[in-house]
């Protein structure tokens, strides 16, 4: 459909119709799937961090509980002596 206006196109918004194409089919892509993807990478990135904060916990010698807290207080003094 789009591609024999490939020549209009290009003349107009200088793309392709291959290149109009591709981009629709990224954002539908986008609008379908994105949310979904998002989520997925969210919990990966949770999961990671659950891992890091046991493996650090444990080398300190710390139960896992209390590092979350204790990097939290650390950023919170190093943010009041910023202002």
């Amino acid at each position: 459909m789009f591609l024999s206006h490939s020549d209009v196109l290009s003349e107009l918004f200088g793309i392709t119709a291959a290149q109009f194409i591709e981009a629709i089919l990224k954002i539908w892509h986008n609008l379908s799937f994105g949310l979904k993807e998002v989520v997925e990478s969210l919990k990966q990135l949770q999961s990671d961090m659950m891992i890091t904060f046991l493996l650090l916990s444990a080398e300190a010698g710390l139960s896992p509980t209390s590092l979350p807290q204790m990097i939290f207080q650390r950023m919170w003094s190093l943010s009041e002596t910023s202002f």
